[in-house]
């Protein structure tokens, strides 16, 4: 920051010492932001389905399909699906109407 600041009274500094510093810092988050990403979906066997359980428990009580796919792109709606089967089963989830404007609800 110092370094693009010489020289400024006389208008002769230089933005390229604080550009850099800016492309540095966007590309270390970047880079961050991928690894959290890739570390997401490269998970253990059943690990989607433990995704699915805990954006499910952050949910609201009433929930749509749709609310699961925003917040899970990386996960296929057949995944979705048998997840939330398995849930139901458990007695943690019922499903309230049919077809595409069916809703879930949580039961605990």
């Amino acid at each position: 920051m110092q370094a693009s600041s010489q020289h400024w009274h006389e208008g002769q500094h230089s933005l390229i010492p604080w550009w850099e510093y800016f492309i540095g810092v966007m590309l270390v988050k970047a880079y961050r932001e991928f690894e959290d990403r890739v570390g997401a979906t490269g998970a253990k066997r059943g690990a989607k389905r433990d995704m699915i359980r805990d954006v499910v428990n952050r949910l609201p009580n009433e929930f749509r399909y749709a609310d699961l796919e925003r917040a899970l792109p990386a996960v296929s709606r057949p995944t979705i699906a048998r997840a939330l089967r398995e849930l139901s089963a458990e007695g943690l989830v019922r499903c309230v109407g049919r077809g595409r404007d069916a809703t879930w609800e949580k039961t605990i």
